[in-house]
């Protein structure tokens, strides 16, 4: 069941443990009967936990060892994990502050920036004990990176049309014309971006790309060549 929580934004109905209760049944099941396996992309596991991306819930150590007994620890790779070489230290003096020193202390512990380094060892360290490496984002962060990294292949693409010979004083005059329309459009969707829920995301997505085929099929040249 889903519940508006937003203007174009839909959640799902979470419970927690204190919202379910487990009673005896009349009927039993053979354990040989019951699978419990689920899977992530190519990534299967034998059981069914996945342990919350948060500083005081997973670690290395917890992401390893939880990994061996068949489910998944989530690392938090914006937190402690990833700020410290020493991660174990920072989690004692959270523990050892009292009520009135408790939000001074930790704005003071998380003012230490995440470190690409740490991000990279932390992956590893969890991959070499042999189980799979799962770690998570806020959603800003990964879309600050596809931004940047949009923005990096464009400076690529026209540095490379530069050195070809492709990019001309012809090109440049309609890229010109065009250009305005062009940011109008990128304005657009980053103002609409998240009012638009994830099915109709889909289907504008879809959309365009079969808008980008047909257009490109080489039968149609000669109306839009």
């Amino acid at each position: 069941m889903e519940i508006e929580i937003g203007r174009g934004k839909k959640g799902r109905r979470a419970y927690g443990f204190d919202d379910i209760a487990i009673v005896p049944s009349r009927r039993t099941r053979d354990p040989e009967d019951v699978d419990l396996t689920w899977t992530i992309g190519e990534h299967e596991f034998s059981i069914p936990i996945l342990a919350s991306a948060m500083d005081g819930v997973v670690d290395v150590t917890t992401a390893v060892a939880l990994g061996k007994l068949g489910g998944l620890g989530v690392l938090n790779l914006e937190g402690i994990q990833v700020r410290y070489d020493d991660p174990a230290a920072e989690l004692e003096r959270i523990a050892g502050y009292d009520k009135a020193a408790a939000t001074q202390g930790l704005q003071e512990i998380y003012q230490t920036p995440p470190r690409q380094d740490l991000i990279a060892r932390r992956i590893r360290e969890i991959k070499d004990a042999g189980v799979v490496a799962c770690g998570s984002f806020t959603p800003q962060k990964v879309r600050a990176n596809i931004v940047l990294y949009f923005a990096i292949a464009s400076v690529m693409s026209v540095l490379s049309y530069l050195f070809a010979g492709v990019l001309t004083w012809q090109s440049v005059k309609l890229s010109l014309l065009i250009g305005p329309a062009f940011a109008l459009g990128l304005f657009a969707g980053l103002r609409l971006f998240g009012l638009a829920n994830e099915a109709a995301f889909r289907r504008i997505c879809y959309g365009l790309i079969a808008g980008a085929a047909i257009v490109g099929l080489p039968a149609l040249d000669g109306i839009f060549r």
